[in-house]
């Protein structure tokens, strides 16, 4: 059982790793929102594991013209608040991403999970500390 699974089967757990990853995204995402401008010209934007929606919607603040989806498991996207110009979709990336979106967001933790996950082609666009931006080619 992979830790993403774990926090499916134990609430505590799951509240706990969501505080932490969003904690740990802001942090990075400030940095990374002073200078990469490779969001201008994106309408739509995927965050594969965005957990609760930090993310996306530090993005979307940024970038109000960028219509976000969050996508994650739905132990993770059942407790993520609703933020404008944000939609929280569930579901496994081994079986499917949204469709629709020009943009994939995804954090270097998740580079094995999407080459398992039928990802071919990945190439860092951007890389500051331990957050990177990926594009991702099937």
């Amino acid at each position: 059982m992979t830790v993403f699974e774990y926090h499916g089967t134990e609430p505590r757990f799951n509240k706990l790793f969501n505080e932490c990853m969003r904690n740990h995204s802001t942090i990075l995402m400030k940095k990374l929102l002073e200078t990469y401008r490779g969001f201008d010209d994106v309408k739509v934007l995927v965050d594969v594991g965005g957990g609760t929606g930090a993310t996306i919607h530090m993005i979307t603040s940024k970038h109000p013209h960028i219509k976000g989806i969050n996508f994650d498991l739905p132990h993770v996207i059942s407790n993520a608040p609703p933020y404008p110009g944000v939609e929280h979709v569930s579901g496994d990336m081994f079986e499917r991403v949204p469709s629709g979106g020009d943009a994939i967001f995804m954090k270097k933790e998740f580079e094995a999970l999407a080459k398992e996950a039928g990802f071919t082609g990945l190439k860092a666009t951007y890389i500051s500390m331990y957050a990177w931006l990926m594009e991702f080619t099937k």
